[in-house]
Parts: C-alpha cells; sequence; structure tokens
C-alpha cells in the first residue's frame, strides 16, 4: 500500500506565490497559485504542471497553453516557466506593486 501514497509537498518560492506538489509513484503534478486579491477569496491557480510517467518531460499547463502543454526536459525548468505564468496573472500584478 506504501507505492500508491502521495506526498504533498508546499512551498513558497516567491511573495504570493505558493507552489504545491502531489507525488506519487508513477506522476507528479504541481500547481502554482497567486494569493487572491479579494479578502476571503481562494488562491488563483495560475499554471499547473504534470509529469506523467518516469523518462517522461514536464508539461507546464496555463491560460495561454491550455491542455496543450508546453514540454520541458527538466523540473527545474517547468517550475521556472510556470512561476514565470503565474507572475503575469493580474493578482500577482497587483502585489507586486
Amino acid at each position: 500500500m506504501q507505492d500508491n501514497a502521495n506526498t504533498i509537498k508546499v512551498s513558497y518560492p516567491e511573495a504570493f506565490i505558493t507552489v504545491k506538489e502531489d507525488k506519487r509513484r508513477d506522476w507528479s503534478e504541481i500547481a502554482v497559485y497567486v494569493d487572491p486579491v479579494l479578502p476571503g477569496a481562494g488562491k488563483i491557480c495560475a499554471s499547473i504542471i504534470t509529469h506523467p510517467c518516469k523518462g517522461a518531460k514536464w508539461f507546464v499547463h496555463d491560460r495561454d497553453t491550455g491542455c496543450r502543454g508546453v514540454p520541458f526536459k527538466t523540473k527545474k525548468l517547468a517550475l521556472w516557466a510556470a512561476i514565470e505564468a503565474a507572475k503575469d496573472i493580474e493578482a500577482y500584478k497587483h502585489h507586486a506593486k
């Protein structure tokens, strides 16, 4: 049963940005959120990184790419692209002022 257990890691790489990684044995998914502007609102999902299986590329899905996703060779590059996509969200721009 331990093989199918998921692990969720939460990190805060920059102010106003939260990264949550759901990692399982065969795949992982990473969501990049921006803090909301309105009080009481939920976090805004700016981009998703999917890694379907071992040996596959990392795919970044954001509001511009949608379900197609943009492939990256490494997790580090995919995370950089996902965070850059989050910085393009209006809520992030509002916080950055």
